[in-house]
Order: structure tokens, then C-alpha cells, then sequence
């Protein structure tokens, strides 16, 4: 029986550690919604970051940001006139702590 009760707890453990493990990694995805706006555009992009575009004919065009001129938004390929534009959004990515796991607060996150 205390064979068991050790092979249990070993189990529970090992669990236990990959949970933690992966919740140590874990991160998330939000996309911020940017109005399609020159102005808007300068004030949430740097050159390099990623934007995502929405188009009038519902496609979805990711890519790096290059520039803003007053009638479009610029990539290293592409050139999208805002009169196209539905929608801009930027990705954040985001690291999630351990005590923001609501799973774990009540056993390691004592404040």
C-alpha cells in the first residue's frame, strides 16, 4: 500500500511540475484596434512592428510596418490605401506571470 501512496504522489508531482511549467511560458495574444488614420497610425507604430489590415473586401493583410503617407499605409510589399481599410490592429504580445494563473493563486501567490 505505501507503494501506491508513493507512485500517487509521484504522479501528482509530475503533473503538478508540467502544469506549472507551462503556465510559467504561457503568453497571450491582443490585438489593440488602431483607427485607420494617418495620425493614429504614427502614434501606435514604429517602423518594424507588425500591423494587421482589415480591407473592404475582407481580407486580411499582416506584415511589417514601413511608413504612413497621408493616402496609405506602406510595407516593404505592400501599399494599402486607407479608402480600403476597414480595420488596423496591432498585435501585443503579452507574458503571463505566475500568479495571474488564477489555477495557482491559492496555492503559491499568498499576499
Amino acid at each position: 500500500m505505501n507503494r501506491l501512496k508513493i507512485i500517487y504522489r509521484l504522479v501528482i508531482t509530475a503533473i503538478f511540475s508540467l502544469i506549472g511549467l507551462v503556465c510559467l511560458s504561457a503568453c497571450t495574444t491582443t490585438m489593440q484596434v488602431i483607427k485607420p488614420t494617418p495620425r493614429e497610425i504614427e502614434q501606435n507604430f514604429t517602423i518594424g512592428d507588425t500591423i494587421k489590415v482589415h480591407t473592404q473586401d475582407h481580407t486580411i493583410i499582416t506584415f511589417d510596418f514601413v511608413e504612413v503617407t497621408p493616402t496609405a499605409i506602406v510595407g516593404a510589399r505592400e501599399r494599402i490605401p486607407f479608402t480600403e481599410i476597414i480595420k488596423i490592429e496591432k498585435p501585443e504580445t503579452q507574458s503571463l506571470s505566475l500568479c495571474e494563473l488564477s489555477f495557482f493563486q491559492k496555492f503559491l501567490c499568498k499576499t
